[in-house]
């Protein structure tokens, strides 16, 4: 399943990008695969903006529950 997939289910969205860096190890060590989208134009906006924000994190539809879990 690529990051752009319309089927991802978003699972949490955090202010800074290593906040999801951060979350998406934790759900990668509970085996669940997880994707930060757009991550690439919110390093690029960095600059601009002096922090991120609405950096969202995605799993498989089917493993969103127990993402939201953990």
């Amino acid at each position: 399943m690529a990051a752009g997939d319309p089927g991802l289910a978003v699972v949490a969205s955090y202010e800074h990008l290593w906040q999801a860096d951060v979350a998406k190890a934790l759900l990668d060590s509970y085996g669940i695969e997880a994707w930060i989208l757009d991550e690439f134009q919110m390093q690029q906006r960095w600059p601009a903006v002096g922090r991120l924000a609405n950096v969202r994190l995605a799993v498989a539809p089917e493993r969103a529950y127990r993402a939201r879990q953990i």
